[in-house]
This record gives structure tokens, C-alpha cells and sequence, in this order.
């Protein structure tokens, strides 16, 4: 018998901000519990340039059969935190923009959750809060009277406490989970249960996402027959993010007496993500206007959302009425510039701000 190692999961990151699709800027880390699962089953965690891969030991007969020697037992959990290589790239990334330290993409395979197919691509939009056994929530004065409670995935509750009365805005309830992991519910008195993703590391590795796989198929590890020859078959896991849009509004800030009448002309032939038949209207921003004391300025605003992408928008033109095109090449939005709209807080916006 010779014996090796084989890969039998690999994960790969893809985030459509870049051109070819890939996703070079996060690193997985594996948490201790996972580590400590790994090394006791022989299993080699192997980082990639975008994702990683799962080697197990295995025995080759002579006739060229492979043989895993790595059981995994049911609902087993195999917990990773993605670390963020390149920070700015939260900006880019379709997130809520009042995500707090405690909120995290969640990517999971298990049914009834954000499903990470094999072979496949899935939206990473399941929010979940991220927690360590013990938890502390803060609680609005309107849950007075009330209850905060954590249940798991089945309903079983695992802590619960009374809200009492309180001054001030808000309270901070202690719930101890015992040695709880893995997806549970928090509910504060009659809100909305949330997802609550409980893992002691986690918040400490300030991830940018967390991946949970539980990779148990039938049979286990998976195999299959080429050539007449029984090898193990990887199960490959596809991480996707999705980039984030924004209503562009340029600024273009001129003296006084400025009398032209200027106009922002999107091309035509705009290339993919970008949409086509963008307008920019003129529009007014009180906010602006107050920054640039002794000047005026004027304003237009996107019809819609544009993507930000490692690909700029180009030939996006300034013209004026008497002097031509003034900047054939605009700017794009910056990355990390973006904010909710002051008239329409449902939207975000960009503002690039041009002297002339």
C-alpha cells in the first residue's frame, strides 16, 4: 500500500468587483476547535491564493484504488473565519452599511440555511450576528417588561432573561450560552428573531465572514470510479460576494459669476456591469453648497445605481455650452466615500467633488 494525501474539499472565493471574477483579498483561518478536529483526523489545511483546500490520508492499492482513512463523524463542523487581506474592500462589497463589529456574512452548507452548493456560486447576503458563548445584548427601553432569548435552530430555547426596568436609552442583558456553537435565534422581547451565529473565537479573528461546512455525504468521503480505478471525489465549494452600487452625484464647484450651462454626458456604449442609458440631472444639495463658502456649485445625480468595479467607467464626459467638452475622463466614485442619501435614506450615494 502506498499512502499520501488527497484532496477531498476545496473552496474558492469569487467576488464579481473584479475583472475576472476572483476574490485574492481574504484568507481563511480555521478556528482552534476546527484545527484541533483537523489535526486529530489527520487533516491538512492547505491556503490558496483565493480559498483553500482540505487534504486527507489515503492508501493506494497496487491496483491503483485510493482508500480514505479519515472518518468524520456526523455533524461534524468545520468552522473558518475569512480574514479581509485588502480592508477597503467592505466598501465594495454589498453589505448594509451600518454593518457593525458584530455582523458578519454567514456561508453554510447545511439545509435551511444559505446553502454553499458544490460546483456553484451563492449570494453571501444571510446576516448573522456574531457572538461567543457569552453574550450580552442591548436592549431598547420599549423590550421593558419583556424577555431576551436565544433558541437553537429547532427551537430549544438555551438561555432566556426578564428585561427589567432601567433608566437611559438602552440595558445591556448577560445570557450565557454554556458551550453552545454553531446558528441559533436571538429575539429581543417582540422584534424579529436574528440570526445568531455563536462561536467563542470568532469575534476575537474579527472576520470579514464566516464559513461553516458540515461535509458529511453518503458515503463519506466521496468517491468515484475513473479509468476503472476508485479515488476520492473533492467536493468543491464556490464562496460568491457581490459588489456593491451607489447613485453617483458629481459637484462641480465654480466662481460665482459662472454663466455656462454644464451638462454630464454618459456613454453610450457603456461596458459591462455598467448600465446603460444613464442620465445625470441637475439637483441641489444644501450639505454641498455649505461646504464651499464664496462659490457656487453645481450638482448632478445618476438616475440609477452604477457598480463599483476594478474596471472604471471611462468617457464619462463634462461639457459646457460655450467651451466644449471640459474633462473628457470623470472620476469615479471613490471606494471608500459612501453614505445614505440626506431625502431618500433608502439610497446610497457617492459624491465626487470637481473644482474648475
Amino acid at each position: 500500500m502506498a499512502r499520501g494525501y488527497e484532496s477531498f474539499i476545496g473552496v474558492r472565493f469569487r467576488h464579481d468587483y473584479y475583472r475576472d471574477g476572483s476574490c485574492p483579498d481574504l484568507r481563511a483561518v480555521p478556528t482552534a476547535e476546527t484545527a484541533a478536529l483537523l489535526g486529530a483526523r489527520q487533516l491538512r489545511f492547505v491556503p490558496r491564493s483565493e480559498g483553500f483546500t482540505l487534504l486527507g490520508p489515503v492508501e493506494t492499492d497496487s491496483a491503483g484504488n485510493v482508500q480514505a482513512r479519515f472518518p468524520l463523524e456526523e455533524g461534524a463542523r468545520l468552522v473558518f473565519a475569512l480574514v479581509l487581506t485588502r480592508p477597503d474592500l467592505l466598501y465594495v462589497t454589498d453589505l448594509p452599511l451600518e454593518q457593525g463589529s458584530r455582523q458578519r456574512y454567514l456561508l453554510r452548507n447545511r439545509q435551511g440555511a444559505t446553502t454553499l452548493t458544490s460546483g456553484t456560486s451563492v449570494e453571501a447576503a444571510d446576516q448573522a450576528r456574531l457572538s461567543s458563548p457569552q453574550l450580552t445584548v442591548a436592549v431598547p427601553r420599549s423590550a421593558i417588561g419583556g424577555f431576551v432569548q436565544v433558541e437553537d435552530e429547532a427551537g430549544a430555547e438555551l438561555a432566556r432573561a426578564r428585561v427589567p426596568s432601567f433608566d437611559g436609552d438602552t440595558l445591556n442583558v448577560p445570557l450565557d450560552l454554556g458551550d453552545f456553537g454553531g446558528l441559533a435565534r436571538l429575539q429581543v422581547g417582540a422584534s424579529t428573531p436574528e440570526p445568531l451565529f455563536v462561536d467563542a473565537e470568532l469575534p476575537a479573528l474579527g472576520p470579514f465572514a464566516v464559513l461553516e461546512l458540515c461535509p458529511l455525504t453518503e458515503p463519506w468521503p466521496p468517491r468515484r470510479v475513473a479509468d476503472g480505478k476508485q479515488t476520492l471525489a473533492p467536493i468543491e465549494f464556490t464562496a460568491g460576494f457581490h459588489r456593491r452600487s451607489t447613485h453617483w452625484r458629481y459637484h462641480v464647484v465654480v466662481p460665482m459669476d459662472f454663466a455656462d450651462t454644464l451638462t454630464i454626458r454618459y456613454p453610450q456604449d457603456a461596458p459591462a456591469p455598467y448600465p446603460s442609458g444613464i442620465t445625470f440631472a441637475r439637483a441641489t444639495f444644501p450639505e454641498v453648497v455649505a461646504r464651499f463658502p464664496g462659490r457656487s456649485v453645481v450638482s448632478f445625480k445618476a438616475s440609477a445605481a452604477l457598480p463599483f468595479h476594478e474596471s472604471p467607467l471611462r468617457n464619462m464626459a463634462l461639457e459646457s455650452t460655450s467651451r466644449g467638452t471640459l474633462l473628457p475622463h470623470l472620476p469615479n466614485a471613490p471606494r471608500n466615500t459612501l453614505k445614505r442619501a440626506d431625502t431618500a435614506p433608502e439610497q446610497l450615494v457617492s459624491d465626487i467633488c470637481i473644482p474648475l
